[in-house]
């Protein structure tokens, strides 16, 4: 009887068991373990019963960097290097960062590769970098190709062009006087009721800074043309076709005799060989004209070979300016038509704007202002026949323009913010850097404040000179 239940019971748990068995159904849960920089990722798949199996197989991942310190510090004219560490295997990565200055930067190498970026890339070419000038900061002609050698035109501010000029600044805290001054003349025909004669293109110019082979060479104006003359317009019949620039401080220059050319008082540009004659043929019948004319027939006629309008602006801001060599020498006249010849600025002659000379020497606003004159009359005391007849003939003209001009843009809050909105992000550092540089290149003390003072007094000066 105990063999039987004993046998029954056994039964019993063995029907138990086997039906426990038959109704359990694994249920996995999952761990996904992520891939690092070290490992492979994958998913466990885990049952309570221990059953377990992987599955999802994933290659190792990237680093997980931390926040990126520096390692060589950037300064406003070198680029500096920034590492990162990886938080899981320690590996260093690390990149180069550009300099500190917000300047637009060209890179170029002897071998002709270009690159120019102002926060963007404007472009990346191949091309020829030529020196124009001698000294130690030199100029230089600038001209863009594409893979074939043709001619690679990009707009940067001046319509699509493959050609630009890189011009020398002078290092102080004034950098910009000749872009300052140029917008000043670009802003007065903007002011004038007639249009014949504007801007033909705003021929400014961007600070850029200039690396050759990797070796800092300053901050160049990068302008277009690339030519000597800047600052044009486009006259009675569009852009010039004769460009005659003043040399020196010699009688041709001032009108007071036939001029020479080329070696002499003024060297012929944008002219072919051919055309150099009937240039400086026109240009004569001005001279002659400004020479022998009755002051009758000046003031009737002076039309007929120049506008009048254009001579008293060029004038007025000649003075304004201030410019060390003089109202004479570095003037460039051009025509479009052969017949009427407009003033414009050569680049190197605006460097000496606002009191500053070649030299590096500073000089009051008020010098070379000549005092008023008697009966109401606009004195001028330099040795320009052409400017002497123009105070002469059309002072009343003259004093009405100037007075216009103080409304609008010659007065100090005028000036000082077309200044400061145009150049306060050119850094002071740079300009330590400069005589850094170019050593020989004279120090001086202009500044900012000096600039203003220089206005302050050229403007009182002027306001005693065309008094009514």
């Amino acid at each position: 009887m105990k063999q039987t239940v004993s046998l029954f019971l056994s039964f019993i748990l063995l029907l138990s068991m086997l039906c426990s068995c038959q109704a359990h159904v694994h249920a996995y849960a999952l761990t996904v373990i992520a891939p690092t920089c070290k490992t492979i990722g994958y998913t466990i798949h885990a049952c309570d019963c221990g059953d377990t199996y992987y599955s999802d197989y994933k290659a190792e991942g990237a680093h997980e960097f931390g926040t990126w310190q520096t390692g060589v510090q950037p300064t406003l004219t070198e680029g500096g290097e920034e590492y990162r560490i990886c938080k899981t295997c320690g590996i260093l990565e690390a990149r180069d960062v550009g300099n500190q200055s917000k300047l637009a930067k060209l890179y170029a190498t002897t071998e002709g590769a270009f690159l120019y970026t102002d926060g963007e890339l404007r472009f990346s070419c191949i091309g020829t970098l030529t020196t124009r000038t001698a000294g130690d900061k030199r100029a230089y002609n600038l001209h863009l190709q594409n893979e074939n050698g043709d001619s690679y035109a990009v707009d940067l501010g001046w319509g699509e062009r493959a050609s630009y000029a890189l011009e020398p600044c002078v290092p102080d805290p004034t950098l910009t006087r000749a872009s300052v001054a140029e917008k000043l003349w670009h802003a007065c025909a903007e002011t004038r009721s007639d249009k014949d004669w504007m801007p033909a293109e705003a021929y400014g110019s961007i600070p850029v800074q200039l690396y050759l082979d990797g070796t800092y060479l300053g901050v160049f104006a990068l302008t277009a043309p690339a030519d000597g003359w800047k600052y044009a317009y486009s006259g009675y019949h569009g852009s010039p076709t004769a460009v005659l620039q003043a040399k020196n401080d010699g009688d041709g220059c001032s009108f007071a005799s036939r001029p020479s050319y080329e070696n002499g008082d003024f060297e012929v540009l944008s002219c072919s060989t051919d055309e150099v004659l009937w240039a400086t043929e026109s240009f004569d019948g001005f001279n002659i004209f400004v020479r022998d004319a009755k002051d009758a027939a000046f003031r009737e006629q002076l039309s007929q070979y120049s506008d009048p309008g254009v001579l008293i602006d060029y004038f007025l801001l000649t003075q304004f300016f201030g410019l060390s060599h003089g109202d004479t020498a570095e003037t460039v006249w051009l025509t479009a038509d052969g017949i009427h010849w407009l003033p414009s600025f050569a680049f190197d002659s605006l460097n000496t704007a606002f009191g500053i000379n070649a030299f590096g020497a500073l000089y009051s606003g008020s010098q070379g202002i000549a005092q008023a004159g008697e009966n109401g009359s606009v004195l001028y005391t330099g040795d320009n026949l052409l400017w002497a007849r123009l105070c002469n003939m059309f002072g009343a003209e003259i004093k009405a323009r100037y007075k216009e001009l103080r409304k609008t843009i010659l007065n100090i809050d005028a000036l000082e913010s077309r200044f400061v909105t145009s150049f306060n992000h050119i850094e002071k550092g740079l300009f330590t850097a400069e005589r850094l540089l170019y050593p020989s290149v004279p120090v001086h003390g202009m500044s900012t404040d000096r600039m203003r003072q220089f206005w302050e007094e050229r403007l009182a000066a002027m306001d005693a000179w065309l008094k009514n």
